[in-house]
């Protein structure tokens, strides 16, 4: 009597916790295409961030360089 009435709580507690979850659902949808698309996008955003950067400091070396240069 006491086995079924432990089964009985655990059940009672494990349909409670599948119907009232503590945390929100996460639901993961696939799709190839749009996860490649957003890959490939961050992808390039991050190389023509790099290449703007790089670009932005060669400049500004070559400014400083330039002044330093001017005031001798």
């Amino acid at each position: 009597m006491s086995d079924s009435l432990h089964n009985e709580s655990i059940n009672s507690r494990r349909s409670t916790f599948v119907s009232k979850p503590s945390r929100s659902t996460i639901r993961i949808v696939k799709d190839p295409n749009s996860t490649r698309l957003s890959l490939c996008n961050s992808t390039l955003f991050e190389d023509v961030k790099g290449i703007f950067l790089n670009t932005f400091m060669h400049i500004l070396v070559h400014s400083l360089i330039l002044l330093s240069l001017m005031k001798t």
